[in-house]
């Protein structure tokens, strides 16, 4: 049921693409409602709207961009039936953003090449400190004793008189 106060918010997200409005309208108003009817003051309720606004007019290029161009990593067919399109565009913004970020860190382990060094070698030796330790607590503590009737093993001590 349409609430008359998010009637101004309802317009301005005609700002966004048609697909966006499509799938996530109507979880962005229950959300919008949800916060602006948290906040409690005058002064909390026009921040809630300024952040709206300003939130929708700078993401607003950048869906339509998105939304011009055909998504090759958006999951199609029936590899994955279960995924809502909601939890497909996730997987896909997931996905793009991991590769944004692998493509940014490559960018800088380019520009500094003895500090991508220096990474190499201390990621190479966290491993194999990593690898040593395990072996010995899995050696020592968690693999069994290499003999029959292990749980029988007793450890005696005494002291001999001087």
């Amino acid at each position: 049921m349409p609430r008359q106060h998010l009637a101004p918010y309802r317009l301005l997200l005609r700002l966004l693409p048609r697909s966006v409005r499509r799938d996530f309208e109507p979880d962005m108003l229950a959300l919008f409602d949800h916060h602006l009817s948290a906040a409690t003051t005058p002064r909390a309720r026009t921040s809630m709207w300024l952040h709206g606004i300003l939130d929708i007019l700078r993401n607003a290029p950048a869906l339509y961009r998105l939304a011009a161009r055909p998504s090759r990593l958006v999951p199609h067919g029936p590899s994955l039936p279960a995924l809502t399109r909601t939890q497909r565009m996730s997987v896909s913004h997931l996905l793009e953003t991991t590769l944004r970020d692998i493509r940014y860190a490559t960018r800088l382990l380019r520009k500094d090449p003895g500090f991508t060094v220096t990474i190499i070698l201390i990621l190479g030796l966290a491993i194999g400190a990593n690898t040593a330790v395990f072996s010995v607590v899995r050696g020592v503590v968690l693999s069994p004793l290499s003999f029959q009737d292990s749980e029988r093993v007793v450890a005696l001590w005494g002291r001999t008189a001087v």
